[in-house]
């Protein structure tokens, strides 16, 4: 779930078009900014409960490293602080806001390294898995179910 709000968050909000319109000269409609904060605190949400998951689950706790709740905690971080910063939160917005660039900084430089990286690479492995698996044993099943 939290895969499509953040797609939907990042590509979505007015703030974000301007920005990618800045660097690249796309644009798009933006939604509602009452839509971005609540799916925003949706994916919040379904990242709290996968923690919580992480947490409870006797396997998943054994085989969680560093790593697994360090990624957790540099994709959440944007988050908050974007929520943070479209309610206006804190004394001073200009801070906010710099703390939510920061964050996404952050995760920037932490995703090429993270397991992450799975977002970007999948449709790689996806192509290399259709070459090397031996499909010849499934001929005769294809025959009878196509």
């Amino acid at each position: 779930m939290f895969h499509i709000g953040f797609v939907v968050v990042f590509l979505g909000l007015g703030a974000h078009i301007t920005f990618i319109k800045g660097l690249t000269g796309l644009s798009s409609h933006n939604l509602p900014t009452n839509l971005i904060v609540v799916v925003g605190v949706i994916t919040l949400a379904s990242l709290v409960a996968a923690l919580v998951r992480r947490l409870i689950n006797p396997v998943q706790r054994l085989i969680s490293t560093f790593d697994d709740y360090s990624t957790w905690l540099v994709t959440v971080l944007p988050l908050v602080t974007g929520l943070a910063a479209a309610a206006h939160f804190g004394e001073h917005y200009e801070n906010t806001l710099a703390v939510h660039i920061l964050s996404v900084e952050l995760f920037l430089i932490w995703l090429p390294f993270s397991k992450l990286m799975h977002m970007v690479l999948f449709v790689f492995s996806r192509g290399m898995d259709r070459g090397t698996h031996d499909t010849s044993r499934c001929e005769g099943l294809r025959r009878v179910y196509v």
